[in-house]
């Protein structure tokens, strides 16, 4: 949950800074040549663009050689395995939709819970500065939006998939 919590978090840093960077360029390009507000714009661009490499981390906060090599590839293999089994023969078949309902119950629930304590944190921190900074800026849009909301929506969208497949999967099982 932390680690999904904390993909979301850093995904909308990343996009905040990448936009107030953006918007601070825009302004210092459309102010006046030695003007203080071209000054004061200047600076800040300066100061963004310096800031922004450190937020482009990885946001997952794990190794990438570690989850493709080491993760990725037992975890295919695992599958691989169980999915051999399970379908040889009809207990396997029972046992393989029962664990696929309880991994994509899991991970829907991991999800949905990531998204909400992402929302928050996201509000309790960013969005009141983000908001009061467009204000200033004045004629610029709004704020960049965080990506919880399309989380929880597929978050959503495995849950609903999981209360469609398996039960097909069981009444195709004692169907034929």
């Amino acid at each position: 949950v932390e680690q999904m919590t904390r993909w979301i978090v850093k995904g909308h840093q990343n996009t905040m800074v990448t936009r107030v960077r953006k918007l601070y360029e825009r302004r210092e390009a459309n102010s006046v040549w030695g003007s203080p507000e071209h000054h004061m714009l200047r600076r800040a661009r300066i100061d963004a663009a310096r800031v922004e490499p450190g937020y482009k981390g990885n946001p997952l906060g794990l190794p990438t050689f570690l989850l493709g090599g080491a993760v990725l590839s037992s975890a295919a293999s695992g599958l691989n395995r169980f999915v051999a089994w399970a379908f040889n023969d009809t207990v396997g078949v029972i046992i393989f939709a029962l664990v696929f309902g309880v991994v994509f119950f899991g991970l829907a629930w991991a999800a949905l819970y990531s998204a909400g304590v992402a929302r928050r944190r996201i509000r309790l921190c960013t969005d009141q500065p983000m908001k009061a900074l467009w204000e200033t800026i004045g004629a610029c849009g709004t704020p960049p939006k965080d990506g919880s909301y399309d989380f929880a929506v597929y978050a959503i969208v495995l849950l609903a998939l999981a209360w469609v497949l398996v039960p097909l999967a069981g009444w195709l099982l004692f169907r034929g």
